[in-house]
């Protein structure tokens, strides 16, 4: 029997030596056919179940989901106990979309004890994990926060586990959201919570730019190379596409459907590009037929539907998606499209290097919160929401049969319920203490959430009876809801977006309380373009007294409700034709897209020498300037923003002002420093030139710095900085042109790069890429001097190769330059 085993573990040992050598060469079907034929042989062995599951494995991996399924059947069948076999057996099935079986299939490892170690601990965390996820998604969800629970009792540091955990105790009303656990204090619990679970835990928009920010480097794949022709297309008609999940019964889509059917058709074709699963709904129905052409990419990987997208030639892409659930961002790292802007699908910064705009308006977005938002904003003239003035509405319901007394004072919250906070809560009972024959109507998303909210009530003395809960309904019968409601209680820090706008359409006012961040202001926007900004306060106290004056003094509320009438008629909010409009004037001009004029000879002038009339375009989408505030001109400045300059121009004392041409058409760096007609004499403080000036020829170095002193004011100052030619030619001494130097954001720089311009753009194309002179601290010095400058301080930086210098338009003491010095000087 020995001699057996012993001759059958040798043929299993030349098996997976076999298959590993045609796997590696690309030949699974020649691994599979081996291991079938091994198992016709020695189907009986004890040892088949391990056959069987490798078997299983490449057949899951070519997507052989039934045949991997009863691939790992047969393991365990022949070893009860695999549990690795178990494990993947569940996946297969999650693949299959038997969600059941899959969570049977996991349960055989749930019965493992805490106390195991090594492969075993890892298998039951993995099979927790993977059955806290499938029940998140079948919206089991305090089943899923046990399984979340113990998978963190037993590995406390799970980043991703843990921000599932958050959300779902938010989904919940499970108060506190952030409870301790062994080895997880609430404070590091916050530092790994998803960017949209930080929209309703914080109104500090640093916290919501790191969330992002963090999610961002764990989700995207490394050195991507963008797809997009940066010089753009030079089309007829502007290619507009839109990208989501939600073309379906969303909210996203209940906003935007009209917005895609008025799109001017003259100027632009509107492509949807979506991965929504069909609801079958009529709304969804509505926006595929608003669209020119409907691109479903649900069935591509991301690197096949960002390539679909370059394909199709979009010219502005417009992420309707974010970081909510089921975002593919990895389709917009590849930059498709050569210019992508972020639009209502997410309520805060993305985080996202390759997004360049976002679309908003100055209430929501005001100049003060840019230092914390990666895009730049596309400032809309009145209100940043479009809105459906189409949208059915069902027939009115008696209050009886919502469950409402007929006399009662009904404050209605139909936000979802994870945007419900403790605190926020507190106030809205404080409301209804203060109000005694009032209700308060909301929304149960979940079983769980009407237990916990009544338990809450019940531990601050407010009767279950005041409460009261409405299932979801559909569009039309939703609406009709507000209109037997008396003013609508808005959520903090997540306000409401496309609800507040379906009760200010249905004509109930709404009460919101403004914050810091583009979450907390949304409601805000809306009720100032509606003329009804007495019902935006900034604290919660006024918040709870103006809930309350509105509920006792009806002809007050009677008045906002008049008022509010009226503006459906006459305000920018309502008025979508005209919002569609200014939107696309928006995409026109970060285009550079002027529809009167011939595209073939746009398109030539693109293509030709660049003029600096073409440099211009993105002047008219920068911040109006005050007269006394400080202005810095961004010159070169391509995909940077002022919060890439400097410590001392990224601060609320200074606006930037921007000159270079839509960055993603080929930037005229030569035009934008050698011709700034467009700035007024004297007319700027300062002036941040970073790694332009290496891209002139040395004729034209004089008049762009000429350009410099014109521009600036008698007293005002230009920080500029270029690679330095003397450490990178102590490389090139050592024979190490090619090899990386440094590491940057655009992949690793060589010397030949610093002195030539980086390579892997220049061989896409980006010839402006090219570097056309150079300079050392002396060199650079001289030449300010020699434009005119009065004082030069400077500094080389050998670990990073490059020369940092200011220099002042007047006499400065030296005091004054080292001061200027030690806050531009080091980022």
């Amino acid at each position: 029997m020995k001699n057996v085993l012993k001759q059958i573990q040798s043929s299993i040992a030349i098996l997976f030596e076999q298959t590993a050598r045609l796997y590696a060469a690309g030949d699974a079907a020649g691994a599979k056919r081996a291991y079938q034929q091994w198992l016709t042989e020695h189907g009986d062995s004890p040892l088949a179940h391990a056959v069987y599951f490798n078997l299983g494995v490449l057949q899951a991996e070519t997507n052989e989901l039934p045949a991997a399924e009863r691939s790992y059947r047969s393991a365990l069948n022949h070893q009860p106990d695999f549990l690795q076999a178990a494990f993947n057996l569940g996946t297969t099935l999650e693949k299959q979309q038997r969600f059941v079986e899959a969570l049977a299939s996991w349960e055989n490892l749930l019965a493992l004890p805490d106390t195991v170690s090594g492969e075993k601990l890892d298998l039951l965390i993995l099979a927790l994990n993977g059955r806290g996820r499938l029940l998140e998604d079948l919206k089991r969800y305090s089943e899923a926060e046990a399984e979340f629970t113990r998978s963190l009792l037993l590995k406390p540091d799970q980043p991703n586990v843990i921000h599932h955990w958050l959300h779902l105790r938010q989904k919940q009303c499970n108060w506190p959201v952030l409870s301790e656990l062994p080895g997880l204090t609430p404070e590091k619990m916050l530092g790994y919570a998803s960017a949209l679970s930080m929209l309703d835990l914080s109104d500090d928009p640093e916290l919501q730019l790191k969330a992002a920010q963090r999610y961002v480097k764990e989700k995207v794949e490394p050195d991507l190379l963008p797809l997009a022709n940066p010089t753009g297309y030079g089309h007829c008609k502007l290619r507009i596409g839109y990208l989501s999940s939600d073309f379906k019964l969303h909210a996203v889509s209940m906003l935007t459907v009209e917005m895609l059917e008025l799109h001017d058709r003259e100027h632009f074709e509107i492509y949807g590009f979506c991965w929504s699963q069909d609801d079958g709904s009529a709304l969804r129905q509505r926006v595929l037929a608003a669209l020119d052409i409907h691109v479903p990419i649900g069935h591509l990987s991301d690197a096949q539907a960002a390539q679909c997208i370059r394909d199709a030639e979009i010219d502005i892409l417009v992420d309707l998606q974010g970081l909510t659930a089921g975002a593919r961002i990895n389709i917009l790292a590849r930059r498709p499209a050569p210019i992508q802007v972020a639009y209502l699908g997410f309520p805060g910064t993305s985080g996202m290097p390759f997004i360049d705009y976002t679309l908003s308006d100055r209430y929501v977005l005001p100049e003060s919160a840019l230092t914390h938002f990666s895009e730049q904003p596309l400032y809309l003239p009145e209100v940043f929401q479009v809105c459906d003035r189409q949208r059915p509405v069902g027939p009115t319901p008696t209050r009886a049969s919502c469950g409402l007394p007929e006399d009662a004072f009904v404050f209605c919250a139909f936000n979802n319920n994870h945007k419900y906070t403790p605190e926020l809560f507190t106030v809205w009972l404080n409301i209804l203490r203060r109000t005694p024959n009032s209700m308060l109507w909301l929304l149960a998303d979940n079983e769980s959430v009407q237990p916990n909210l009544l338990a809450f009530c019940a531990q601050n003395d407010i009767a279950a009876e005041r409460l009261v809960f409405a299932p979801r309904a559909l569009p039309p019968d939703y609406l009709a809801r507000y209109r037997i409601a008396d003013l609508f209680l808005d959520c903090f820090p997540f306000n409401g977006g496309t609800t507040v706008n379906d009760a200010l359409w249905m004509g109930l006012p709404v009460l919101t309380r403004s914050g810091r961040t583009f979450a907390s202001r949304m409601a805000g926007s809306l009720l100032h373009n509606t003329g009804l900004e007495e019902l935006v306060v900034e604290n919660f106290e006024d918040y709870e007294n103006l809930a309350v004056a509105l509920a006792t003094q009806p002809a007050r509320l009677a008045d906002i409700k008049s008022r509010l009438s009226a503006a459906r008629e006459n305000s920018e909010l309502f008025s979508t034709a005209e919002q569609v409009r200014k939107i696309e004037t928006m995409f026109c001009q970060i285009a550079s897209y002027e529809p009167e004029k011939d595209m073939s000879a746009k398109k030539s002038s693109r293509t030709g020498e660049q003029t600096a009339a073409a440099a211009t375009s993105t002047i008219a989408v920068t911040a109006p300037v005050q007269s006394d505030a400080k202005r810095f001109l961004h010159v070169g400045c391509g995909p940077q923003r002022k919060a890439s300059t400097t410590r001392g121009f990224n601060s609320d004392d200074w606006i930037e002002l921007r000159l270079d041409i839509n960055e993603e058409v080929q930037p005229d760096i030569v035009g934008t420093m050698t011709d700034m007609s467009r700035v007024a004499d004297a007319s700027v403080d300062a002036i941040f030139s970073s790694h332009n000036i290496e891209h002139l020829f040395p004729h034209e170095v004089p008049l762009a710095l000429q350009e410099f002193i014109r521009v600036l004011k008698a007293d005002g100052f230009a920080v500029i900085t270029c690679p330095d030619l003397k450490s990178v030619c102590a490389l090139v001494a050592e024979d190490k042109l090619i090899e990386p130097a440094y590491q940057s954001a655009a992949g690793p720089i060589a010397p030949i790069d610093i002195l030539y311009g980086h390579r892997p753009e220049i061989a896409m194309g980006n010839t402006y890429m090219a570097h056309r002179c150079g300079f050392t601290e002396k060199v650079l010095v001289s030449s300010l001097q020699a434009a005119g400058f009065a004082t030069v301080i400077s500094i080389t930086r050998p670990e990073s190769f490059d020369i940092w210098a200011v220099a002042s338009k007047s006499p400065r003491s030296a005091d004054e330059m080292r001061a200027l010095a030690a806050v531009h000087f080091i980022k």
